[in-house]
């Protein structure tokens, strides 16, 4: 027997079972018809994968970009809000003068969404 044979068997020569099989089926005592299902599921899904490879890479570039950009797209759109809000309440309250522009009253409201003043 070659080197690589013999170190995947074991003392009694029967071939030596994954560490998920020897902990759930034989240390704990799972049933052995949940075995089967297993292995069945188990080699469905490995062909599975093989036929749609290039499906399952494209889901998972999506779903990771998807990932990425949603804090952002939540960060800005609690920004905006923000701002609306007190360029609102700064209109509402006239603390400023008439002549200040909206450029201004934007800079202000920015200045208090990023945890300044209203001043």
């Amino acid at each position: 027997m070659s080197e690589e044979l013999k170190r995947s068997r074991g003392a009694d020569g029967l071939p030596k079972l994954p560490w998920w099989v020897e902990l759930c089926f034989v240390q704990i005592g799972l049933p052995d018809r949940w075995l089967r299902s297993v292995l069945k599921i188990r080699k469905r899904t490995k062909s599975y994968i093989e036929d749609n490879k290039r499906s399952i890479i494209y889901l998972s570039f999506i779903i990771v970009t998807v990932i990425y950009v949603d804090p952002i797209i939540k960060e800005a759109r609690y920004q905006n809000k923000c701002l609306q809000g007190s360029m609102e309440y700064l209109e509402l309250t006239n603390t400023l003068d008439p002549q200040f522009s909206k450029n201004i009253t934007l800079a202000i409201s920015k200045r208090f969404c990023n945890g300044g003043d209203l001043d």
